[in-house]
């Protein structure tokens, strides 16, 4: 299992030469599968299930009555985020690493700490990524 993780996380699936940020955010967005008001239990919060500190610095909005757009919005520029952490770190920008930094976190997907729920999260994610048109 971990030499199967660590191929794939290097040489990512050919698939996926330019990463889409909108389709990675609906993957995400599918895999929450929360409403548009949805608030999780460690604060999270929307469709996204976005956390307060991470809300906060990028918008001004309350949010929890922000509009689906402003929440995409910022899911957008939170995706932004971590891609620029995963290169700094020299990591490929994969849908399966993106959504293990969304649910784990950046620092956790860069030191190999990810839980198996995480994990399991971000093969999700990859898996409807690639399987939208």
């Amino acid at each position: 299992m971990t030499l199967a993780l660590i191929v794939f996380i290097l040489f990512p699936s050919p698939k996926v030469a330019t990463l889409d940020a909108h389709r990675m955010a609906e993957s995400i967005r599918m895999v929450e599968n929360s409403g548009w008001r949805q608030r999780g239990r460690d604060g999270e919060w929307g469709a996204f299930q976005i956390m307060p500190n991470v809300w906060q610095r990028h918008s001004r909005a309350r949010q929890w009555n922000a509009p689906e757009w402003e929440q995409r919005r910022v899911a957008l520029a939170h995706l932004a985020d971590l891609r620029a952490g995963l290169r700094r770190n020299g990591m490929p920008e994969s849908p399966y690493l993106l959504g293990l930094c969304w649910n784990a976190g950046l620092d956790a997907a860069v030191r190999h700490s990810a839980p198996a729920r995480a994990k399991d999260y971000a093969i999700r994610c990859q898996n409807i990524y690639e399987d939208q048109p």
